[in-house]
């Protein structure tokens, strides 16, 4: 299966779009620019048959659905699409989907000024809040949300219109990953452009599928064209980091050392040294493509379609141990850890959270491993139901590590209790579609769902503080830091929150 199909991509390429609504006319016009591999192929790409190369026959698939549907349009089988909006529509526009309780306003969206190196522009559209009655935070900060009265409007930052993948946060910069096999770089104070990251012949020639900042403000990136690709801190140059033969999943670099580390759908995990651009080690054992990884001082663990998870140890290059139990594919990995790219050496390393790992799965399980047992402690169903499983999105850790958040396609979040075995102690239902996002700021978690909803939990308090829809489409990243959000999808644009 291809990369697109994991990350929760149907054949359309949008988020579960329905064909009974504007497809056709000027819809048509915005299918890939670029041809089928038969008629043209780049140099150095990966063979016809190839994994990397397997979202090619998804494009060839919905060009003869969109012509299929056209015939249908012009004979009259079809509602012929006559809106002046060349802009993708779908079902779920309809504020009723989100919850019965939406109300639309909270304001306007502050567009960054248009201009000719920005590309953007453009009248901004109303946000919609998710009402959650007695629900509502404090008045400012992040408790309060984007209505609190130290708030300011969020900004609006429109790309090429393109599904954004990933994205990547270092001080004011965000960095934005797109399926137009570009990365852009945005002023997270006033929203706009500041670089946009693509070389026609060493950038990226498919989608970008994950990304990272680097400690002296460098990015690596991933995509789908099997490369690694580490950027300077301005303008477009870039370096290839070779190594890697299939689908780069994704890549996290460190803060205190110039290392990179990265998983791929060629089933390895590998280390860079960013000082000489070349591989330190290849860590071989899953026998499917990795899907999440995380690390610690001197320490990684990966997780893979195989459903085993591997710990390594990073400084000589050897596996510790392949810890086995899920059902299904492993989907997330975190250490038991405040920062996830191991540039806190807190102290105690050695103990309980250097060596104390979670995982999840599609079976809807969380485990918690002991690496220096070398076993499972806890095994916590925390997205199982009478209704069935639902695979576990990501995890994420509080600050004070006292709270593990899980969230799950049952479109659940769920609150674990480190200090009482891990065990259930919140679950949070508001969202009405599938949770594809999730990102932790100090003791607060948000989420981003398929519907384009978002909302902020307290993982101290164990409640919802608050809720919006700021796109209209999936919700596929969230970058965070002490006073801003910014949130990102597939309607190919991102906004951006302030909190005071």
């Amino acid at each position: 299966k291809s990369f697109k199909s994991n990350i929760g991509f149907s054949n359309d390429r949008r988020h579960r779009q329905q064909p009974q609504q504007h497809w056709g006319g000027q819809q048509q016009q915005q299918r890939l620019r670029h041809p089928p591999p038969d008629q043209k192929s780049h140099r150095g790409a990966p063979p016809r048959g190839h994994a990397a190369r397997s979202h090619e026959q998804n494009e060839r698939y919905m060009n003869d659905w969109h012509q299929a549907y056209n015939n249908l349009e012009q004979m009259g089988k079809v509602p012929s699409s006559s809106s002046s909006t060349p802009r993708r529509s779908s079902a779920r526009r309809r504020t009723g989907n989100v919850r019965p309780q939406v109300a639309a306003r909270a304001g306007r969206r502050r567009t960054a000024a248009p201009s000719a190196r920005t590309g953007m522009g453009g009248a901004g559209a109303a946000i919609e809040r998710v009402s959650l009655g007695s629900a509502r935070g404090g008045r400012g900060g992040w408790k309060a949300g984007p209505e609190g009265k130290s708030s300011s409007p969020p900004i609006e930052i429109r790309s090429s219109g393109r599904n954004i993948l990933c994205m990547t946060v270092q001080g004011d910069e965000a960095v934005v990953g797109s399926s137009d096999h570009a990365l852009y770089a945005y002023d997270l104070g006033s929203g706009m452009q500041t670089r946009q990251m693509y070389n026609k012949r060493n950038g990226h020639k498919e989608w970008v599928t994950c990304a990272c900042h680097t400690s002296d403000g460098r990015v690596v990136s991933g995509g789908m064209d099997s490369r690694l690709i580490l950027w300077g801190a301005r303008g477009a140059t870039c370096h290839e980091l070779s190594g890697h033969t299939g689908s780069i999943s994704v890549v996290k670099a460190s803060d205190r050392h110039p290392v990179v580390l990265s998983g791929s759908y060629d089933k390895t995990v590998r280390t860079f040294d960013l000082r000489t651009r070349r591989q330190i080690a290849c860590f071989q054992g899953h026998r499917g493509p990795i899907l999440d990884l995380d690390w610690a001082p001197g320490l990684a663990v990966s997780g893979g379609r195989d459903g085993v998870a591997m710990a390594w140890d990073v400084n000589n290059g050897s596996r510790i141990g392949a810890l086995k139990g899920h059902k299904g594919h492993v989907t997330a990995v975190r250490w038991l850890r405040a920062s996830s790219d191991g540039s806190e050496e807190q102290e105690g390393y050695g103990g309980s959270e250097a060596s104390i790992f979670l995982t999840g799965a599609q079976d809807g399980h969380v485990r918690v491993w002991d690496l220096r047992a070398k076993r499972e402690i806890a095994n916590i169903p925390c997205h199982v139901n009478k209704n069935g499983t639902g695979a576990v999105a990501g995890l994420e850790v509080s600050s004070d590590l006292r709270t593990v958040a899980s969230a799950g396609a049952d479109r659940t979040i769920c609150m674990m209790d480190a200090r009482k075995g891990f065990q259930i102690r919140h679950r949070a239902c508001e969202h009405r579609d599938f949770i594809y996002s999730v990102k932790a700021v100090d003791n607060y978690v948000v989420s981003g769902g398929g519907d384009g909803s978002l909302y902020c939990h307290s993982m101290t308090e164990d409640r919802v503080l608050w809720g919006v829809k700021p796109l209209q489409n999936a919700v596929r990243c969230i970058g965070a830091t002490k006073q801003r959000l910014i949130v990102a999808g597939d309607d190919g644009s991102a906004i951006i929150y302030k909190f005071a």
